[in-house]
């Protein structure tokens, strides 16, 4: 949620309250450009409250931290894969779908959804390894993209999920995915994302769906994790 109206303070020639502001201000800043990272937003209220807390802005952040409420941060991605990147889809055919992805339509080297899409799931099943998603999205609320779909609960990148990261609009974005035995783990434009549902299969297929708006996959591409030293 945005960041609540801050009360009306008086103004003071005291360089610590100038500075104190000054840093509310940046935190302010920073939370209304970066809303996909609200932990660094609240560790910039804490260390202004720890050290300005008795000026007119360290009060206003210290109930600003008071009335935050954050997502679980999702871990930090375990060492990613190093092989050559081989692709799954590129844009060019469905081949790598079943049902030859009924209902979505191959535009200006990209799947796109349409009215009547159905979920499109892949042909072949994988288990380990790092997945490089690239699409775009324009008006597009609804969509999911999923890891080892089969018998049972998926991992899933959900729009809209528990947190507050969102795609850009308009623009190409990249969600990696990383597959490492029980352990999934994602980012997105090279922020953490946590998972909407967690995954109890170790293999499974690739599934995706997206409802009204515009969604358009360019691609997908696979790689080997690291061997393990």
């Amino acid at each position: 949620p945005a960041p609540p109206a801050l009360p009306d303070s008086q103004s003071s020639d005291d360089p610590r309250s100038r500075v104190a502001t000054g840093l509310l201000d940046d935190a302010l800043a920073f939370s209304k450009e970066h809303p996909e990272d609200p932990w660094t937003y609240q560790q910039k209220l804490s260390d202004l409250v720890s050290t300005y807390r008795s000026t007119q802005a360290g009060q206003d952040a210290a109930k600003l931290l008071a009335e935050l409420k954050l997502p679980e941060k999702p871990k930090p991605l375990e060492k990613a894969g190093t092989g050559e990147w081989k692709k799954i889809f590129d844009g060019t055919n469905k081949d790598a779908f079943n049902h030859q992805a009924q209902g979505w339509e191959l535009v200006n080297g990209a799947l796109q959804n349409t009215a009547e899409n159905e979920a499109v799931q892949s042909r072949e099943q994988y288990g380990d390894g790092e997945f490089r998603f690239r699409f775009e999205v324009q008006g597009c609320d609804n969509f999911f993209i999923s890891m080892r779909q089969g018998h049972g609960p998926a991992a899933r990148f959900r729009i809209p999920g528990s947190d507050r990261i969102r795609p850009n609009e308009g623009k190409v974005n990249e969600l990696v995915v990383l597959c490492n035995q029980e352990q999934v783990s994602a980012t997105l434009n090279g922020v953490n994302v946590s998972l909407a549902e967690k995954t109890a299969s170790l293999q499974g297929s690739i599934q995706f769906n997206a409802k009204g708006g515009k969604f358009r996959l360019l691609s997908i591409e696979m790689r080997a994790l690291a061997p393990k030293p």
